[in-house]
């Protein structure tokens, strides 16, 4: 399942195949392995070896070939993989032969999040916009290929690149799943892809170029994917019945055929912002989002019902930090002690919000919970960067950090009088199998000492 997965992803851009019924495709280049994965990932088509029979030539990391074989093959698509050099041969080769060749870079080269499309410095700008890395130099590094983008420089994206010739503009295959019509006048001319994590519930975020609807595709093919999708659909749904409905994308259609679910969102530009400015509107939306499907509930109830560590477990265990939370936290259920809890985001990262023209702007709400204890997307605001980002930060400073977003969130909110350090326990020991929340579960145990 994980080299499934990782050829999954490797080869997310199939998305972009302009594939018909039936077809006979032709690898070259291909390992057994990944020959087996494209025979998974096609299955209407017939996988060959005979090249003259091919309709489809996927050709990965190869010389060019005599072209003799492509004369007397029936081939209407091929497609190339490889670095700049090999792919410039190939198009020199086949120039003349197909009415539409694309270009696309794979960012980065040998293991994709985005793929660009080349030759449009607006369409490159767009696609490297998508791509939000969470290490500072590989942020520093897309900002400098965005600035050379922008004045028409594109040759240090070309290290591995994706060519697409056809015989016609065929649509592609991911595009026809999508029920995407490219028959209108304003249709996209291409498309930008981001290829998610690579796990089994990984998404294809698709961004339509060159025509004139500002949306956005998310399409997941696993039973994960689609599950995490139709929950994204619902939520965005009843957002736009509430006061968050401008922060939010406008969710405009869902399509779902045998092999994937689609949605169909509003898509922003995102806009250069100041961090505090950012920070303020994230805390004024949090303590709006924090008012839908408000309530109390016991808290003997939500210890009872999630999947927490007894005491007497976490001291088996050696993790007495864990066990003496614990401890109190009951000392708090017996005594009748209750907990707010409402929607939440579920992923309320910095990396999922955005400045845009129209102000602050999130999105990505698959995990999204009708009721969640409170304050769990202002804790996972500030350490998630933290955590994930900025290794070796001072953890005492990010708890506070923590303590105080939640206070303010809370204090906005009108959820006045709670005890911050109770919802903070409650959402980190639900994370201690990861090293860096239990020690920051350690942290808060000593401070309530």
């Amino acid at each position: 399942m994980t080299l499934i997965n990782d050829l999954d992803y490797r080869y997310a851009w199939r998305w972009l195949l302009p594939l018909r019924n039936r077809n006979w495709i032709a690898l070259i280049g291909f390992s057994e392995p990944e020959r087996a994965f494209w025979r998974l990932a096609l299955p209407g088509s017939v996988i060959t070896e005979d090249w003259a029979k091919a309709t489809v030539w996927l050709i990965q990391d190869q010389p060019l070939c005599d072209l003799a074989h492509y004369e007397a093959a029936p081939v209407h698509t091929v497609c190339i993989i490889g670095s700049r050099s090999m792919v410039a041969t190939w198009r020199n080769g086949l120039a003349g032969r197909f009415a539409a060749v694309h270009d696309y870079a794979l960012l980065p080269p040998h293991r994709p999040r985005v793929v660009i499309p080349l030759g449009v410095s607006d369409w490159t700008l767009h696609a490297l916009a998508l791509h939000r890395p969470g290490r500072p130099l590989a942020r520093l590094a897309v900002s400098l290929l965005s600035l050379l983008a922008r004045i028409g420089f594109d040759r240090t994206l070309r290290t591995r690149m994706l060519c697409i010739a056809s015989r016609a503009n065929a649509m592609p295959q991911g595009a026809r799943q999508a029920g995407l019509d490219l028959n209108r006048s304003d249709a996209p001319q291409t498309f930008a892809l981001y290829l998610g994590n690579p796990n089994g519930h990984r998404k294809t975020v698709i961004l339509p170029l060159g025509g004139s609807a500002q949306i956005l595709l998310k399409s997941g093919e696993s039973p994960k994917a689609k599950a995490a999708l139709h929950n994204e659909a619902a939520t965005l749904k009843m957002l736009s019945q509430t006061a968050l409905a401008p922060q939010t994308p406008a969710l405009l259609n869902v399509v779902e055929c045998d092999d994937a679910l689609t949605l169909y969102q509003e898509y922003r530009a995102r806009h250069v912002v100041s961090q505090a400015r950012l920070e303020q509107a994230a805390v004024a939306f949090l303590s709006e989002l924090s008012r839908l499907e408000r309530r109390q509930r016991p808290l003997a109830e939500v210890l009872a019902q999630e999947p927490f560590l007894t005491s007497a477990a976490a001291r088996t265990a050696g993790q007495t930090a864990y066990a003496a939370i614990r401890e109190y936290l009951d000392t708090l259920a017996a005594a009748g002690f209750t907990v707010w809890g409402h929607r939440s985001h579920g992923d309320f990262a910095p990396w999922n919000c955005a400045w845009t023209n129209q102000g602050f702007f999130v999105f990505d709400w698959e995990e999204s919970r009708e009721w969640d204890v409170a304050l769990g997307d202002a804790f996972y605001y500030v350490f998630a960067s933290v955590l994930y980002i900025q290794r070796g930060a001072d953890m005492q400073k990010t708890l506070h950090a923590a303590l105080h977003w939640a206070k303010q969130v809370a204090s906005m909110a009108n959820m006045a009088y709670l005890d911050v350090r109770v919802y903070l326990a409650l959402w980190l020991i639900s994370r201690v199998e990861q090293t860096e929340f239990y020690n920051l579960l350690v942290l808060l145990n000593q401070s309530w000492r």
